[in-house]
């Protein structure tokens, strides 16, 4: 089978002895252990205990069943923390905070029972997070999508196509989801049903007003004539759960997002609107924006 989480430097042997750790091994005992199924061993003591009883009692098909079902628990819970191997960097740096045993505990038990691919894939990286910044995912969280179906989780993802800023979705009229799906996100705790305003207020400047859109792009308005503009937008914000979720997602704005963008600076007469590239995430939160763009609008010169 091999080892569980191969040891090796920074955040790989931070993870190594996080897993090992709540396996009752250390990352070395993982290492030494590679062809003795580490995980198996530990994972196994428990079923065969519970099955060879039930084998005493007469009861094969229950001893069966109860092997059965540990092994299929066994290979989900490694196959996640085999994933979030992959979500580390070699000589990446991480917090040198340890996560904490009950999340493990819970993270675990919740993860032994997930055997869609794609599922697995989202639970990996929250352990990789969680071991590179303990207090990352709540667990709440892990709580709010132990509960969420794959479907759910596709609508979440459609959902980020609309966020606005990082921490609310778009719900203008005509520029946003459904309202089903609207209260299916609100229903399972990603999004809350309280519809509220957001304003950007922009001063008169020959240089653009960004707002960021996504983690790749922002855009960029024109306003060089108007003492004050506002622009105004309807949004619903993101939960706890739901801000801490979409850090999961390299989410990338739809057209929709842009669109909305360019007819609210259409109405408040802006001159231009550009969709530039973000050079820089600064440790404030704001964003520093490439000089080069795609014009979306260019109000007519007369």
């Amino acid at each position: 089978m091999g080892a569980l989480v191969e040891v090796n430097t920074d955040g790989l042997a931070k993870l190594a002895d996080t897993v090992g750790g709540w396996l009752g091994l250390n990352a070395r005992a993982i290492e030494l252990n590679a062809e003795a199924e580490a995980f198996a061993v530990v994972r196994r003591v428990d079923a065969e205990n519970a099955a060879t009883l039930a084998r005493l009692e007469g009861e094969e098909q229950v001893a069966n069943y109860i092997l059965a079902r540990e092994k299929r628990k066994m290979e989900n819970a490694k196959s996640v923390a085999q994933l979030a191997q992959s979500q580390m960097v070699e000589g990446e740096a991480v917090s040198s905070e340890p996560v904490n045993p009950d999340w493990l505990n819970r993270f675990f038990s919740i993860v032994e029972e997930v055997s869609d691919a794609q599922m697995q894939r989202l639970w990996a990286q929250i352990l990789a997070g969680e071991v590179k910044q303990p207090k990352s995912y709540s667990l709440r969280t892990l709580e709010t999508l132990r509960n969420m179906t794959k479907e759910e989780a596709d609508t979440f993802v459609k959902a980020t196509t609309y966020i606005l800023d990082g921490d609310s979705i778009i719900t203008e009229p005509g520029f946003s989801l459904s309202v089903e799906e609207q209260l299916l996100l609100s229903d399972i705790g990603l999004v809350n049903n309280e519809v509220l305003t957001v304003t950007y207020t922009m001063q008169a400047q020959e240089e653009p007003s960004f707002i960021a859109v996504d983690r790749h792009f922002g855009v960029g308005i024109y306003n060089p004539d108007i003492p004050v503009i506002r622009l105004e937008f309807s949004v619903k914000s993101l939960t706890k759960a739901g801000k801490e979720l979409v850090k999961l997602i390299d989410y990338t704005a739809s057209d929709v997002v842009y669109n909305c963008v360019v007819a609210k600076s259409k109405q408040q007469r802006c001159k231009a609107v550009i969709k530039s590239p973000i050079v820089e995430h600064l440790p404030s939160g704001h964003c520093t924006y490439s000089k080069k763009g795609v014009i979306l609008y260019k109000q007519d010169e007369k």
